[in-house]
């Protein structure tokens, strides 16, 4: 019989207090495989997954779901403890997890390695030529629209930066936010140009991917090289500064107190009519979609533009969004190998992109959806690069604290890129040290997806 724990449980498992939910073994004649993720909105899936599992290979699964605001303490206190057999990671920053990567088997002998195509067995495989993840799907960052709204004031799909801020312009002239109210749509009133979840602040590192790839990588792929390795190029580079003036500004279309809003409840806040756009990922397609509500409205997708060159906001940053990896130390590897192996088996997999509303990561298969937003994220000829994060040397930090500052309003871009370079230097001295890894990372695939 299945076991469902979600935050609580996992917390009360983290401090190691007695509940007998957290107990390992026990139930059918397989024992039980304790299996620990970070998407808690792919619960429906999972919990019938799990029923499917545990009725071909006589086990019992138990399944703890954590949502991502507690999702680090919660995995470093599982992993260390060896109270989880199977566990989420995110495909793309894994490997530069130095907490995580010491509990990771090696997978490399598994079916599923052959299953992937050859950008996602990059993606999957460490620089020591092993696989210790495995990558179920492919997600994007992307400008979720609504379209009514877009309608009502005569509205395009933007294909320049400067076609999005006069586009920003018009609704802002609209948004109760910004002193402005009686302007309906659907009965709903316009609260401002975009909405925004960063009481995290995680949540920024999908506006700035999406404004840092057509900006920086796009016109100059091999930028961070020459940061990093040649040293013959810094980061108060002009694109860099390009890069924090148009976060500061898209940023000043969010709505009011959007660093007090968490993450979790955007999209169910976009799906009530009343904001025009989301900048996200495109794993959040799902929770819109199954929001209910008394508004309808039809939703479009397009790629931030952030490039006045239209040619470079072709570059959307897309990589794999979640995956499974297998504690090294777990009693039940054959079952945890088993329970992978079953995600990626036609039906399961099948129903699993139909259901998260994701891209697939497999040989000649696509999700069976038939939703024309499905197609637009997933099937455009759009050119995938890797997100920023895994392009910044590992012993300096994602500037989200600098662009939380910059969308505030209480530092400029000078600061930014101050704050940026001072990070930098800050660890400099290590940076030599981390270079071989760094470039075996860097190189993994991703040369191709670049402008020449």
């Amino acid at each position: 019989m299945k076991k469902i724990g979600y935050l609580l449980l996992a917390i009360v498992c983290l401090l190691g207090l007695a509940l007998a939910g957290c107990s390992r073994g026990g139930g059918g004649a397989n024992g039980t495989l304790v299996v620990l993720h970070y998407r808690t909105e792919d619960a429906a899936f999972y919990e019938w997954m799990a029923d499917q599992f545990e009725e071909e290979y006589d086990c019992t699964v138990q399944l703890d779901l954590v949502g991502t605001d507690g999702w680090g303490q919660v995995l470093e206190g599982r992993l260390a403890g060896n109270s989880v057999d199977v566990f989420g990671v995110y495909p793309g920053s894994v490997y530069r997890d130095d907490a995580t990567l010491p509990y990771m088997m090696d997978l490399s002998d598994m079916d599923f390695v052959d299953l992937l195509t050859d950008e996602y067995v990059d993606y999957a495989t460490y620089t020591d030529g092993k696989v210790y993840c495995a990558p179920l799907n492919l997600v994007n960052d992307t400008v979720f629209y609504n379209k009514d709204i877009f309608e009502e004031y005569g509205l395009e799909e933007p294909t320049t930066y400067d076609e999005f801020i006069e586009i920003c312009e018009t609704l802002k002239a609209h948004s109760k936010d910004f002193g402005k109210a009686g302007n309906t749509i659907n009965g709903v009133e316009l609260v401002s140009p975009i909405i925004f979840g960063g009481r995290e602040t995680w949540p920024i590192t999908m506006t700035l991917n999406s404004i840092e790839a057509p900006i920086v990588r796009a016109q100059d792929p091999w930028f961070y090289v020459d940061v990093f390795k040649n040293k013959t190029k810094s980061l108060d580079d002009p694109l860099i500064e390009e890069m924090f003036a148009k976060y500061k500004e898209i940023s000043s279309y969010y709505q009011v107190n959007s660093f007090g809003l968490s993450y979790s409840r955007v999209p169910s806040l976009f799906a009530q009519g009343g904001y025009a756009m989301l900048i996200d990922g495109s794993w959040s397609y799902s929770q819109i979609i199954a929001t209910e509500t008394d508004v309808d409205f039809e939703i479009g997708v397009f790629p931030l533009p952030a490039n006045d060159n239209a040619q470079y906001n072709n570059y959307v940053v897309g990589k794999p969004g979640s995956g499974f990896a297998i504690h090294k130390d777990t009693q039940q590897a054959e079952l945890a190998k088993a329970f992978i192996e079953f995600q990626y088996r036609e039906d399961i997999y099948s129903r699993f992109l139909s259901e998260v509303s994701m891209g697939s990561v497999l040989k000649g298969v696509e999700n069976p959806s038939d939703d024309p937003i499905i197609d637009e994220l997933y099937n455009s000829d759009y050119t995938y690069i890797a997100p920023l994060s895994e392009y910044i040397i590992s012993c300096m930090s994602y500037p989200h604290s600098i662009c939380e500052q910059l969308a505030i309003g209480e530092k400029d871009v000078d600061y930014a890129i101050n704050q940026f370079v001072s990070d930098y230097n800050r660890c400099a001295s290590q940076v030599d040290s981390l270079m071989d890894r760094w470039m075996a990372l860097y190189n993994k695939g991703y040369e191709e997806n670049t402008v020449a």
